[in-house]
């Protein structure tokens, strides 16, 4: 048996005419005894509705940047929280006093800050609702803090910053204009060691594919291939290419 485990932003949806071929081909692999599941930064009840859309079929799920694993049914198998103290800071902290949005994941679920009224999408995966910055600030069991910035830069900056004054408490990870802070040591690759260890499978079989800088320390601690239309930094680092995860599941399989 095999493992496969892929980005969903950027890597198994690329553009909607691709996703169809994906899932012909995810399901070619699980019929020959393989399993595929999906690795996102997206909280769970983001993932669910792309889930239920396209009719993915799962064998696990590893959310929030690898803070949380679950299972396919959605069970959390374990997650790691971002300490209470550290996260109410990082929800005061002026950078995101202008932001238009921000997000907070707990194992309850995803919680937004808009200053505008929500797009309909966030009304839908934001179970807690709309809170205001006052109720940002108290939560506790955050999992995820997911802030919004204007390009990649802003976003590596601010993740710089955090990392600085929280060392050793959180970890950010960013992709494209997006910085995404989880527990201090949780990353896609700590998710999938995690899932292995509970189910018995031999990390030599897990096999990954992501497009941005938050899937680098996956593909670097399995096999891993990303995207032609990867991040530069991802390309720069990650040799083997392919222009689908369909196009990687025929090469693995062949």
């Amino acid at each position: 048996m095999k493992i496969l485990a892929t980005d969903f932003d950027g890597t198994f949806f690329i553009r909607p005419e691709a996703v169809p071929k994906n899932i012909e081909a995810v399901k070619r692999w699980q019929n020959t005894g393989n399993q595929f599941g999906i690795v996102t930064g997206r909280p769970y009840p983001m993932i669910l509705p792309e889930l239920e859309r396209w009719q993915i079929p799962v064998d696990f799920l590893i959310c929030v940047n690898g803070a949380a694993v679950h299972e396919a049914d959605g069970t959390l198998l374990w997650s790691a929280s971002i300490p209470d103290e550290d996260a109410q800071e990082i929800l005061s902290l002026p950078e995101l006093e202008t932001m238009p949005y921000y997000l907070a994941a707990t194992q309850r679920g995803l919680a937004i800050r808009s200053v505008e009224e929500p797009h309909p999408f966030w009304k839908q995966v934001c179970n807690l609702g709309r809170v205001e910055p006052e109720t940002m600030r108290t939560m506790t069991g955050v999992l995820q803090i997911s802030t919004a910035f204007n390009g990649s830069e802003e976003a590596h900056a601010f993740a710089q910053k955090l990392d600085q004054l929280y060392h050793g408490a959180i970890s950010s990870h960013v992709n494209r204009c997006y910085c995404d802070t989880i527990a201090y040591g949780s990353s896609k690759a700590e998710g999938l060691f995690h899932l292995a260890q509970e189910k018995g499978w031999n990390p030599d079989v897990i096999h990954t594919m992501g497009d941005g800088c938050n899937d680098l320390p996956m593909l670097r601690a399995f096999h891993g291939a990303a995207p032609v239309t990867s991040e530069k930094q991802v390309l720069a680092e990650i040799t083997e290419t392919y222009e689908s995860v369909a196009a990687y599941i025929d090469a693995l399989m062949a």
